[in-house]
Formats: C-alpha cells, sequence, structure tokens
C-alpha cells in the first residue's frame, strides 16, 4: 500500500479505495502467477521462486539502472 501512495504522491493523484483495491489485486494475482510459473518451471517452493524473481529483477535494475556499485 506503501507504493500506491508514493505512486498518488508523485502524480498529485488520489484514487478511491475501488481503483486501490483493484490494482493491488492485479498486482497480488499477476504475481502469485509469475512465481507459480517460475515454480513449476524449477521444480521449487514458491517461496524460492519468488527469491529467484526478486533477484532477477534486482539484476535487471542493476544493468539497466546501475543502481549499485
Amino acid at each position: 500500500m506503501s507504493y500506491f501512495e508514493w505512486v498518488q504522491n508523485l502524480n498529485r493523484d488520489r484514487w478511491s479505495l475501488g481503483e486501490v483495491n483493484k490494482r493491488l489485486e492485479e498486482r497480488m494475482v499477476n504475481s502469485f502467477k509469475e512465481a507459480h510459473t517460475v515454480s513449476e518451471q524449477m521444480n521449487a517452493s514458491m517461496r524460492t521462486a519468488a527469491y529467484v524473481l526478486a533477484l532477477k529483477r534486482l539484476e535487471e535494475a542493476h544493468l539497466k539502472l546501475g543502481l549499485f556499485p
């Protein structure tokens, strides 16, 4: 929810509770599907799949933005 607050403040926007819930559900469903797919591909637990996805996102950020030295 903090992310959504940050986005709203950044854009000087206000979302209704329904809009917030819709966006949150969309992200949660997409994240679950993505983790489930990786879990099945690797024959690993959902926890491990979530870590793999997190590390892939960090790698992408590092390569694109150079966030870390």
